[in-house]
C-alpha cells in the first residue's frame, strides 16, 4: 500500500498520507432529508431517508445472520458477564436540540467532502479532477480493476472497455433484447456484439471455479473474490487513506437476491439464504459506508459457514482499517452505526471494544439483561419493567465495560420499545427533528422570522400578491402588540401536544371546571357560578343546584347506613348463635341453610368450597337447594330440576369470595347494586362480567379519606397529559375536521366579499398556541385569527372552527339554527348571529358547553372580547356566531383559573422546578396517586411521569420559544442513529433502480456483475456529484440542500450516460499498434570473464515479465510499450528442427560448422545445418571444455565483480556469431562491443475471416471463439 494506516495516539486516530486536507476533528453527528427525489426524466430515483424512526423492522428475524436457517448465529457462545454492573444514567435532561444530530453531520459532511476532494487530487494527480479522471481511475489502462480482468481473463484495454459500455447501457434501462434488436438495430460503436458479451460473461462464470481435477497446487481463487479485494483497494484508497481527525462511519446489510438454492453454489463458496421479508434467495454484503455523503466504503460478502463476528473482523481489520483480521488496529478515530444485527456481546467484547472503536447501535433484548419488555412480569423478577404502551420516555443504564463506559439507552415511542447501546452519546439529551430544515435554520438564525410564520397567512381580500403581503404585514404588527407570548408556530405537531401538558387549555380547564361542579363550588363561589351559567344557560338553575346538592347529600348518608338491598325474610326468630348450638334434628330447611351458609362463609365448619359441596351440597334435597339460592339472592330457575339446582350452587361455592355474592345475580341486580355504589348509573353496554368487575374494583380506603377537591384537580392534570386513544370513527373525524379548516376558511371570506355577514374580513391567519403574558399557564390555540376593517380602523378577531362530520350532528345543528330563526335572532337566508354571552338565550349561538369555554378561554388568553364561532358540515359554513364577553365574566374567568391554579397547577410552576418536581410530601402524595391511577398512560409510575415532566420544562424555557413545528421527538443517540441507518439502503436502491441481468446467471456473475460495474458506476456517479458542484460547501446550509443541489446538477441517470460516454471513447482512442520507445541509452561496456564470447541476444532484466499467466500477459496488446512485451513478439527465430512428414527429426544431415553428423537444427537464411548442442567429449579435442557464452546479469558481488550468466556455444551460435555482432553491436575503438537496442520488427495481422473456422457458431458457443493470446 502507499499510504499506511496509523493512529495518532490520544483521544483520536489518525489516517495519514501526508495531506493538509481537512486536519480538523470534528466531535458531533448527523443529518438527512425527509424527502423521496424523484427525477421526471427516466424515472431512477434517488431515495433520502425518512426522518421518522423507522419500527417497522424492531422484533423482526434476520435471516441473513442465520446459521442454517432458524438458529442465529450470534446465539453461538453468548458472554453476559460484564466488567461492571449496570446503574441508572442521571435522569435530569441535560440537553434539547434542534436538527442537533443533523446540524453535527453536515459539519462533518463538509469536512469529509473536503478530505475526499484531496484523496482525488493525490490520487489523479490533477488539481482539477473531472469525470475523465474518474473514469480512467476505474476503468483505466492503469487500472488495477483492468489489470485483475487481464490477467484472469485475456481481456486487452478495448475489449475491457467494450464490456463496461455494454453493461453501463443495459443499465441505463435497456434491455438486451432491445440492444441487440435485429430487425430494429442500434449502433453499437464502443459496445461488444452479442456473441462476444455473452461469450466473456461465460467465461467470468467459470474463472476460478474449482472442478474435479482441481488440486491444492493448481488452485486459484475464485475471479469474484479477487474482484471485490481489488474494488475494496480502489475504495479504500479513495474514502479511508489520507483521512484524519472524527470518521463517523456505518455498518448495513445488504440482501443481494439470486435465485439459486445454496446447494447450487456450493463451488462459489458464498453463502446462500432466504430473505425472510420477502420470502427469495439471495446473498448478503456487509456495506461499510460513509453515511453522510453515500459512498461504499468496502463491500464484503458472507463466505459459506462463515460466522457474523468472522465477517466484520474480516472487514474492519482485515480489509477496511487493516490488513490482519487476526489484529485488531487502533480505531479510536472512528464512530461505527450498526443496527441489531451486529450488536451482540460476543462482537462488542473480541471486535468493537479491542479496536477502541466509539459505536452506537440498536440491540436485543438478551443483550440488556436488566431490561424486561414484552414479557409479563413474574413474582421475584428484579429486572426494569418496561411496557410497550403508554406515553413515551427515555430509561438510559451505564457500566463500565472493557475500559471503557458505554450507556444502555430504552426508548418507548409509545408503541415499541427501541433499545440502543453507544459509547459516544452518554447522557439524556433529547432531539427535536423538525419538519422542514428551513424552520430548524430560522431557530437558531432568525428568531423574528420565525415568529412571523407562527402568524401565517391563509387567506386575503387582495389579488396581488405585494398588496397581500402588505395588508398582511399591518395586521401582523397588530398581532405582535398582544399581551401573549409565543410558544408555538404551528398546530396538530409534536411540540404542539407537549406544551399542552401542564398548562391552562380550554380542554383541561373545561375538564377542571366539571370537577368544581361535582362539588358544587358554584352554590358558594360567585365567579365559577358566573362561568358555569354561561357554559351550561340552557340549564343551568341555582335553586336547582341547591335541591341536586341535598338530593347527593341524601343518597350518601343513606349509602353509608345501608346496602340498599331489602333483607331476607325468615319465618324463624331463632339467631345464629342458637342455630349453631342446635341438633342437626331440630331444624328446618330454612335453619339449616342458614347455619351452613354462616359456617361456610366464615370458615368455621368448612376449609373450602370443595368441602361444603362435597359434605353438604352433593347429599342436599332439592327443596335445600332452592332455599339456598333463595337465601343467596339468586332467583330460581324455571327448571326446578335437582341437577339445575345443585349446578347453580356449586357455581356459587366455587367462585371466588371477592365476586361469589355477585355471580348468581341477573343483569338489573348488578345494575342497582352498581348504582347504589358509585352513585351514578352503569354504562349500558356492559355484560354481567364487566357489572361485577365494575363492582369489585379495589378501592383504596385512604384514597377515599383524601378524595379533596385538591386530589381530583391532580387527576385531572395527570389524565390530560397524554391525549386518549381514539377509536377509528373518531380518528376520521377529527382528521376531517382539521381537513375542513381551510375550506371554512375560504368560504368565510367568500361570505365577507359577498356581505353576507357584517364583517369586512381583510386578512385570515393562522397561528399556534400562545401564552398570556404574566400567566405562562394559561395557553390557548384558536383556529384563525381574522383581520376585520371596521369604521376604518383594523383590529384583529379570534375565529374557531367547528366541523359537524357526522349527519346527526349536522341536523342537530340545523335546528339549533331554525330555532335562532325562530326567535328572530337570524334572518331565513343569514347565516351570521351576534350575541352577548350575558344573552338568556346565548345557548342558541353556541350550545355545546365545552364550546361555550372554548371561545370564552380564547378571548381570555388573548385579552380580547369576542370570539367567531363558526360551525359547517363536509362541505361549506351553516353559521356564524360572534359572541361578545363581558368584563365581569372575563375577570370571573381569571379568578376561577386562579382558583384551579392554586388547587394543584402551581406545582409544575415554581421557580426550583427545572429538573425536579418541588412539592412537600402532601403535595408528591397526591401527584403519585393520580400517577397511579393512569396505570395505562404512565406504565412505570413516577418515572414516566418524571421524565415527561422535565421534558416539558425544559422545552418550554424563554430560549427554546417560539418552538417550530418538529416531526419527531428521539434520543440524540436514536436521532443520530436514525439519520445514519438509511444510507446504506438507499446505496442499495440507487444501484437497484439500474439493474440489469447478464445473459450467464450465477451467483460469481452476479457478484461480479455488482463489485466490478455496478459499484464503481455508482461510485463514479457520487464523486461526480462532488467534483461538479457549482457552488462552495459554505453555501449550504445542510445536507439536505448539498444533496438537492448536486442531484439537480447530475442526477444518477445522467452519470451512467457520461460514464458510457467517456469509455466509449476511450475505446475508440484505443491504438494496439503503439510505436516502441525511444532507443534507451547504450549500456555500459561489457567485458566477459576470460575472453569468453559475448551472448549478443541476451537482453538484461527488466523486472516486468511475467510468473503466472504468461499467455494473457503476451497476449495482450495493451503492453506493446514494455520491453518483456518487445522482447517476446519483436525477434524474429530463423533456427528451425527438420523433420519427416510424421515429426520425426532428420539426423543423417551434417553440421556447415564442424562438419559432423547428427545436425538437426536448420536456418532457413544460410540454408544450411548445425548442431543444436556442443560437440560430445568423444568428438572434442582433449582437455578442451564445453564452450560457452556469457552475458552480465547487471549485479555485482559483496567484492564488486560481476555476476555472469552463461549459455552453451552451439554450432549455430558459432557460425552466427559475426553476423551477431555486427548486428546487435557497434565496434568502439578500443575493440569492446556495446549491446543496442532490440530491432524493430512488422506484425502480421491476424485475418478472423480466413483463419477462425468458428465463425459460425451459435449464441451458446459463441466464448469457444475468444482467443487468449499465444503461448510464451
Amino acid at each position: 500500500m502507499p499510504t499506511a494506516l496509523t493512529n495518532s495516539g490520544g483521544d483520536g486516530g489518525h489516517i495519514d498520507t501526508g495531506s493538509a486536507a481537512g486536519d480538523a476533528a470534528i466531535d458531533s453527528a448527523g443529518d438527512d432529508e425527509n424527502n423521496r427525489y424523484e427525477d421526471e426524466d427516466n424515472g431512477l430515483d434517488e431515495y433520502a431517508a425518512n426522518e421518522g424512526l423507522n419500527l417497522s423492522r424492531i422484533g423482526e428475524n434476520r435471516a441473513h445472520l442465520d446459521d442454517g436457517y432458524c438458529l442465529l448465529d450470534y446465539y453461538d457462545d453468548p458472554d453476559f458477564d460484564p466488567d461492571g454492573q449496570w446503574s441508572p444514567v442521571d435522569p435530569a435532561i441535560t440537553n434539547i436540540t434542534f436538527n442537533g444530530a443533523k446540524r453535527d453531520q453536515w459539519r462533518y459532511a463538509k469536512s469529509e467532502l473536503q478530505q475526499i476532494e484531496a484523496s482525488c487530487i493525490r490520487l489523479f494527480g490533477t488539481q482539477n479532477p473531472t469525470k475523465h479522471d474518474v473514469a480512467k481511475y476505474f476503468f483505466g489502462p492503469s487500472s488495477p480493476l483492468f489489470i485483475l480482468f487481464r490477467n484472469r481473463l485475456g481481456m486487452n484495454h478495448k475489449e475491457f472497455l467494450d464490456f463496461m459500455s455494454t453493461n453501463n447501457t443495459l443499465a441505463e434501462g435497456q434491455s438486451a433484447s432491445q440492444l441487440y434488436d435485429t430487425d430494429f438495430p442500434n449502433d453499437l460503436t464502443g459496445l461488444m456484439e452479442k456473441l462476444e458479451y455473452t461469450a466473456w460473461w461465460r467465461k467470468i462464470s467459470v474463472e476460478g471455479v474449482p472442478d474435479s481435477s482441481t488440486t491444492s497446487v493448481t488452485f486459484q481463487k475464485l475471479f469474484w473474490e479477487e474482484v471485490e479485494e481489488t474494488i475494496n483497494k480502489l475504495l479504500r484508497a479513495l474514502f479511508i487513506e489520507g483521512r484524519s481527525g472524527r470518521i463517523i462511519n456505518l455498518i448495513d446489510d445488504d440482501k443481494f437476491h439470486h435465485e439459486s438454492r445454496p446447494s447450487n453454489n456450493k463451488q462459489f463458496n458464498v453463502k446462500m439464504i432466504k430473505l425472510v421479508r420477502d420470502n427469495r434467495w439471495g446473498m448478503v454484503q456487509d456495506t461499510n459506508c460513509a453515511p453522510s455523503l453515500l459512498f461504499a466504503v468496502n463491500i464484503l460478502t458472507h463466505r459459506r459457514k462463515s460466522k457474523q463476528i468472522d465477517n466484520t473482523k474480516m472487514q474492519l481489520f482485515g480489509s477496511a482499517y487493516g490488513d490482519d483480521p487476526a489484529r485488531a488496529p487502533n480505531l479510536s478515530f472512528l464512530h461505527m452505526h450498526m443496527d441489531r444485527g451486529y450488536s451482540f456481546e460476543k462482537q462488542h467484547q473480541e471486535t468493537l471494544a479491542p479496536a477502541q472503536m466509539g459505536t452506537t447501535y440498536t440491540t436485543r433484548s438478551y443483550n440488556v439483561p436488566f431490561v424486561n419488555y414484552g414479557q409479563t412480569p413474574k413474582h421475584g423478577d428484579k429486572r426494569i419493567y418496561l411496557a410497550e404502551g403508554g406515553i413515551s420516555s427515555l430509561r438510559m443504564m451505564k457500566k463500565n465495560c472493557h475500559g471503557r463506559l458505554i450507556v444502555c439507552g430504552a426508548f418507548n415511542t409509545g408503541t415499541a420499545v427501541v433499545l440502543y447501546n453507544s459509547t459516544e452519546h452518554r447522557t439524556m439529551q433529547m432531539d427535536f427533528v423538525t419538519t422542514t430544515e428551513h424552520v430548524g435554520e430560522l431557530l437558531h438564525n432568525d428568531r423574528q422570522q420565525l415568529r412571523e410564520r407562527g402568524f401565517a397567512m391563509e387567506e386575503s381580500i387582495a389579488t396581488g400578491i405585494a398588496e397581500k403581503k402588505h395588508i398582511h404585514q399591518k395586521y401582523m404588527q397588530l398581532f405582535f402588540q398582544l399581551p401573549i407570548i409565543q410558544v408555538t408556530v404551528c398546530s396538530n405537531h409534536r411540540e404542539w401536544h407537549l406544551t399542552r401538558r401542564t398548562s391552562f387549555t380550554s380542554k383541561q380547564t373545561y375538564s377542571q371546571i366539571a370537577i368544581l361542579r361535582k362539588r358544587f363550588v358554584d352554590l358558594d363561589n360567585e365567579d365559577v357560578r358566573r362561568v358555569m351559567k354561561f357554559m351550561y344557560k340552557k340549564t343551568y338553575s341555582f335553586t336547582g343546584r341547591q335541591a341536586e346538592k341535598e338530593r347527593q347529600d341524601q343518597a350518601v348518608e343513606e349509602a353509608a347506613n345501608d346496602d340498599g338491598e331489602d333483607p331476607i325474610s325468615f319465618e324463624s326468630n331463632r339467631s345464629i348463635q342458637e342455630l349453631m348450638a342446635a341438633q342437626d334434628d331440630e331444624f328446618t330447611v330454612e335453619e339449616k341453610v342458614r347455619r351452613d351458609l354462616h359456617g361456610f362463609r366464615d370458615l368455621m365448619c368448612y376449609d373450602s368450597g370443595e368441602d361444603f359441596a362435597h359434605d353438604v351440597l352433593n347429599s342436599a334435597s332439592g327443596d335445600y337447594l332452592a332455599e339456598f339460592l333463595r337465601q343467596v339472592r339468586c332467583s330460581l330457575p324455571a327448571t326446578r330440576t335437582h341437577r339445575i339446582l345443585l349446578e347453580r350452587c356449586m357455581k356459587y361455592v366455587e367462585e371466588p369470595l371477592l365476586t361469589r355474592d355477585y355471580v348468581l345475580r341477573n343483569k338489573k341486580d348488578l345494575g342497582d347494586i352498581y348504582k347504589r355504589k358509585h352513585g351514578k348509573q352503569a354504562t349500558g353496554s356492559w355484560g354481567v362480567k364487566k357489572l361485577i368487575e365494575k363492582i369489585t374494583e379495589d378501592v383504596d380506603e385512604e384514597a377515599l379519606e383524601d378524595v379533596s377537591f385538591e386530589q381530583d384537580v391532580m387527576n385531572t392534570i395527570v389524565a390530560q397529559m397524554c391525549l386518549p386513544h381514539l377509536s377509528d370513527a373518531a380518528k376520521e373525524a377529527c382528521e376531517k375536521g382539521h381537513e375542513m379548516e381551510p375550506v371554512y376558511s375560504k368560504h368565510l371570506m367568500k361570505l365577507s366579499k359577498e356581505k353576507r355577514i357584517p364583517l369586512v374580513i381583510e386578512d385570515i391567519s393562522s397561528v399556534g398556541i400562545v401564552e398570556k403574558s404574566g400567566e405562562s399557564q394559561t395557553k390557548a390555540s384558536v383556529d384563525r385569527i381574522l383581520g376585520i376593517s371596521e369604521d376604518g380602523d383594523s383590529k384583529l378577531c379570534l375565529c374557531e372552527f367547528k366541523a359537524r362530520v357526522k349527519q346527526l350532528q349536522a341536523q342537530k345543528e340545523q335546528d339549533r339554527i331554525h330555532l335562532l330563526r325562530g326567535n328572530d335572532l337570524m334572518g331565513e337566508d343569514d347565516i351570521f348571529v351576534e350575541m352577548n354571552a350575558d344573552d338568556p338565550l346565548s345557548y342558541l349561538g353556541i350550545a355545546k358547553p365545552d364550546e361555550c369555554l372554548q371561545v370564552l378561554h380564547h378571548a381570555y388568553t388573548y385579552s380580547m372580547s369576542e370570539c367567531l364561532h363558526a360551525v359547517g358540515d363536509t362541505r361549506e359554513l351553516m353559521s356564524v356566531c360572534k359572541m361578545t364577553f363581558s368584563q365581569e365574566l372575563l375577570e370571573s374567568y381569571g379568578r376561577v383559573l386562579v382558583l384551579l391554579y392554586n388547587a394543584g397547577l402551581n406545582i409544575f410552576y415554581r421557580d426550583a422546578a427545572d429538573d425536579d418536581i418541588d412539592a412537600d410530601d402532601t403535595e408528591m402524595k397526591r401527584i403519585e396517586k393520580a400517577v397511579e391511577k393512569q396505570k395505562a398512560t404512565f406504565q412505570e409510575g413516577m418515572t414516566r411521569f418524571e421524565f415527561n415532566y422535565r421534558l416539558v420544562r425544559k422545552l418550554l424555557r424563554p430560549a427554546n420559544l417560539p418552538l417550530p413545528p418538529c416531526s419527531q421527538i428521539l434520543p440524540f443517540a436514536l436521532g443520530s442513529w436514525n439519520i445514519m441507518k438509511p444510507s446504506g439502503d438507499m446505496i442499495t436502491q440507487m444501484i437497484w433502480s439500474a439493474n440489469y441481468h447478464p445473459p450467464i446467471n450465477n451467483a460469481q456473475t452476479a457478484l461480479v456483475k455488482k463489485l466490478a460495474h455496478q459499484i464503481p458506476m455508482y461510485t463514479f456517479h457520487r464523486l461526480c456529484q462532488m467534483l461538479s458542484r457549482s457552488r462552495p460547501l459554505n453555501d449550504f446550509r445542510s445536507i439536505l440542500s448539498y444533496r438537492n443541489h448536486v442531484r439537480k446538477d447530475l442526477p444518477f441517470w445522467k452519470s451512467i450516460k457520461h460514464l458510457t460516454s467517456i469509455l466509449r471513447s476511450m475505446s475508440a482512442e484505443y491504438d494496439p499498434e503503439r510505436p516502441l520507445p525511444p532507443a534507451a541509452a547504450a549500456r555500459n561496456q561489457i567485458t566477459t570473464p576470460n575472453g569468453v564470447p559475448v551472448w549478443h541476444d541476451h537482453f538484461p532484466s527488466s523486472g516486468s515479465s511475467p510468473q503466472r499467466y504468461r499467455s494473457n500477459y503476451y497476449g495482450n496488446d495493451d503492453n506493446s510499450h514494455l520491453f518483456a512485451w518487445q522482447r517476446r513478439h519483436r525477434c524474429i527465430g530463423l533456427v528451425h528442427v527438420m523433420c519427416d512428414e510424421n515429426g520425426k527429426p532428420l539426423r543423417e544431415k551434417k553440421c556447415a560448422q564442424c562438419n559432423k553428423d547428427g545436425a538437426t537444427w536448420y536456418c532457413g537464411t544460410c540454408r544450411l545445418f548445425f548442431h543444436n548442442t556442443p560437440r560430445t567429449s568423444r568428438s572434442r579435442e582433449t582437455g578442451a571444455g564445453i564452450p560457452v557464452m556469457a552475458a552480465s546479469t547487471g549485479k555485482r558481488k559483496a567484492d564488486g565483480s560481476e555476476i555472469f550468466t552463461f549459455a552453451r556455444f552451439t554450432c549455430s551460435d558459432q557460425w552466427h556469431y559475426p553476423a551477431r555482432q555486427q548486428c546487435y553491436t557497434n565496434s568502439t575503438s578500443s575493440g569492446d562491443s556495446i549491446t543496442q537496442p532490440i530491432p524493430s520488427h512488422s506484425i502480421v495481422q491476424f485475418d478472423p475471416n480466413v483463419h477462425n473456422s468458428c465463425s459460425n457458431l451459435s449464441f451458446e458457443d459463441a466464448e469457444d471463439t475468444i482467443t487468449t493470446g499465444g503461448d510464451d
